[in-house]
């Protein structure tokens, strides 16, 4: 739901509408000096650099989706500085707003992209841009037929869609926005090394070259074609179609299952390709090179984007990472066409210049990739306490991220890497897919999910319901006459909100280390009296009553509901005995073990009213 709805703000905020009449109204309509309108237009970018990084740490650490809010508002107001001010003054107003809608929307957009999108971030995103180029297929010709009706009903509809799109955003919920930032959780991150930036560096300049080729192809459309808007706007629709429901889609649907080598090379090439023809400034070859650029301007974006993704190396760094992409890019497009502008000024040859840049950056980036199959990244989270060792697996050849659990040889308490798997394949509960075994390690699919502590009460509310009803069903294998659970059953022994992790409306149950077969209280109690479950003490006993008629017959725990705040209180003290043997300094558990200390006394408190 949150995709589809997100799908439409995002059609919505296009610029379509505007793109092609605002350079016009300034120039022609609000009669602003050439010179001026050129120097100003030239610090946008340089003036977004500067604010894009500050902007989106805010964005994270007061949430994706107001920040996305207060840009799209901005930027709908922009377009109304023509009814309110005139000249120069209004260019000013409206790129000063422009500016920081597009700092306030920048890393937030692909941020929450990847976060309602999960698993299927490059999928999605690849549907989303095919989406946008077909839905603003109309608004290239709106723009026309309302310029020549009315000169500023343009900007009037422009800031009428941007604001709709604001509005619409607000249905959304996305996950990520709830991770509260304090110094106690400051979430994972990855130990980078010298490999690692290398490929980082290859991923952003390739983006960028890829970037500043279709923003030339662009402007030199519109410098040949500015007198004829209505062609031009033809031409544009023309593009888009190819771009979303035509061969677009098919070069996508090909590619999507190869390599990133094969799809990096053939987008190089069909780029090369199209601006060489584009560069012989014939009819027939402007059409076919045009046509080869409207090919994979939908697809590249999504596949490097991906790519970009997988290295990011703190879970708290979602915007402001995204941030770093553009600025990053930004910065390389500066110099490269402050570089080409010195060496001509004649369409042709920069066109035969930006193909001779995406083929050898192109190579760069395919020996980059061919050298570097898989990047292996040491993986701390500040929350866990294990003695384990994570490993993030970067596939760079299948764009695709697997995580690596190794345990230490000197350890006995874990059990055996063979019983830890045997269980995860057994159980009712869901987990992570495994992809491989040793005889010290285990290696998961990765799971982009929040852990369940760290969200907020209503999106803890679904997942607590259903893995309640998972745990009702699980299979009595035994009873014995063992106080206060006589219920032996398959048991995660470890099942806390910490070990859930939350994607959208998936969740997976991790870190199976001690499994086995247990009493079938134990999970049960772990998870609804765990101090980072955002619920009332009436929830939890209401729970644990619900969830006591699924016990056997002769369990204490059914048969003796009403004394069980006693041992709820006996379950939190010996928790808090755990936690003390522990001998972390780790902020985390000092803080973990407040929590139990105050659930203890509220426990006891409520325990105390019942009896009175």
């Amino acid at each position: 739901m949150d995709k589809k709805i997100f799908q439409l703000s995002y059609i919505l905020r296009s610029t379509a509408i505007s793109m092609l009449i605002l350079p016009i109204w300034w120039v022609d309509i609000q009669k602003i000096p050439l010179q001026p309108y050129l120097t100003i237009a030239a610090l946008v970018p340089i003036i977004s650099l500067i604010l894009d990084i500050p902007f989106s740490v805010i964005a994270d650490k007061f949430g994706l989706k107001i920040s996305y809010f207060i840009g799209l508002i901005i930027f709908s107001v922009s377009f109304l500085t023509p009814l309110l001010l005139s000249g120069i003054a209004s260019y000013i107003v409206f790129t000063i707003l422009s500016v920081l809608a597009d700092s306030l929307i920048n890393g937030v957009e692909i941020a929450i992209i990847k976060s309602i999108s999960g698993s299927n971030f490059s999928e999605y995103y690849s549907k989303l841009s095919q989406s946008f180029y077909l839905f603003t297929i109309p608004l290239f010709f709106i723009s026309v037929i309302a310029y020549q009706f009315n000169t500023l009903l343009p900007l009037i509809i422009q800031c009428i869609t941007i604001f709709l799109s604001a509005i619409n955003l607000l249905r959304i919920k996305i996950m990520d926005d709830s991770i509260p930032e304090v110094q106690i959780h400051e979430g994972w991150s990855l130990k980078t090394t010298p490999k690692y930036f290398i490929i980082l560096c290859s991923i952003i300049l390739i983006y960028s070259v890829f970037d500043g080729a279709v923003q030339f192809q662009n402007r030199s459309i519109q410098l040949l074609l500015s007198d004829n808007l209505l062609i031009l706007a033809c031409l544009f629709a023309c593009g888009n179609v190819i771009s979303s429901v035509g061969l677009g889609r098919r070069v996508y649907n090909f590619i999507n299952d190869r390599t990133t080598s094969f799809k990096i090379s053939l987008i190089t090439l069909i780029f090369v390709l199209s601006l060489i023809l584009l560069s012989l400034n014939k009819l027939v070859s402007i059409i076919i090179g045009y046509i080869g650029i409207s090919l994979i301007k939908g697809i590249y974006r999504p596949i490097m984007s991906e790519l970009y993704s997988n290295l990011q190396p703190k879970q708290k760094w979602k915007a402001s990472w995204f941030s770093f992409l553009s600025v990053g890019s930004g910065i390389i497009l500066i110099a490269i066409n402050f570089f080409f502008t010195q060496l001509s000024n004649q369409l042709q040859l920069l066109e035969l210049l930006w193909a001779l840049l995406i083929l050898g950056t192109g190579m760069i980036f395919y020996v980059v990739i061919w050298k570097n199959e898989r990047l292996e990244l040491s993986y701390h989270d500040s929350s866990s306490l294990s003695n384990k060792t994570t490993t993030l697996i970067i596939d760079l050849i299948r764009s695709k991220l697997n995580i690596r659990q190794s345990y230490p040889i000197q350890y006995s308490s874990y059990n055996k890497v063979s019983e830890i798997k045997e269980i995860q394949e057994t159980t009712t509960l869901p987990v992570v897919k495994i992809i491989d075994t040793d005889d010290h390690s285990l290696t998961y699919q990765y799971f982009s999910g929040i852990k369940l502590e760290n969200l907020d009460s209503d999106k803890q509310h679904a997942t607590i319901i259903n893995i309640v009803e998972l745990l009702k069903t699980r299979e009595i294998e035994e009873t014995t006459t063992q106080y206060p659970c006589s219920c032996v059953t398959l048991s995660h022994e470890d099942l806390h909100p910490g070990n859930i992790l939350v994607s959208n409306k998936q969740y997976k149950v991790i870190d199976w280390d001690f499994s086995g077969m247990g009493y079938k209280i134990t999970d049960e109690i772990s998870l609804l009296f765990h101090p980072k479950l955002h619920l009332t003490l009436n929830e939890r006993f209401k729970y644990l009553t619900d969830i006591a008629q699924y016990h056997s017959d002769i369990c204490p725990i059914k048969l003796s509901v009403d004394k069980n705040t006693k041992f709820v209180e006996t379950y939190l003290h010996n928790k808090i005995k755990e936690i003390s043997n522990w001998n972390s300094t780790s902020k985390y558990a000092k803080k973990l073990k407040d929590e139990y200390l105050t659930l203890l006394m509220e426990v006891k408190k409520f325990g105390n009213t019942i009896d009175n």
